[in-house]
């Protein structure tokens, strides 16, 4: 799972969340940004449970 945003200068970034996914498994992530510089770039922490059948 990856998460797109645009700075203020429409600059994209990507952040991965989730570096894939498996049949058989469920869970939740939390997504949380943690600070943001003068630019506009995030810094996100990524807090994820998962879990199988």
């Amino acid at each position: 799972m990856t998460l797109y945003y645009k700075d203020q200068k429409g600059q994209v970034h990507k952040e991965t969340a989730i570096g894939y996914f498996e049949k058989g498994y469920f869970g939740t992530i939390t997504v949380t940004a943690k600070s943001i510089d003068s630019t506009g770039k995030i810094d996100f922490e990524f807090t994820e449970k998962m879990f199988n059948f």
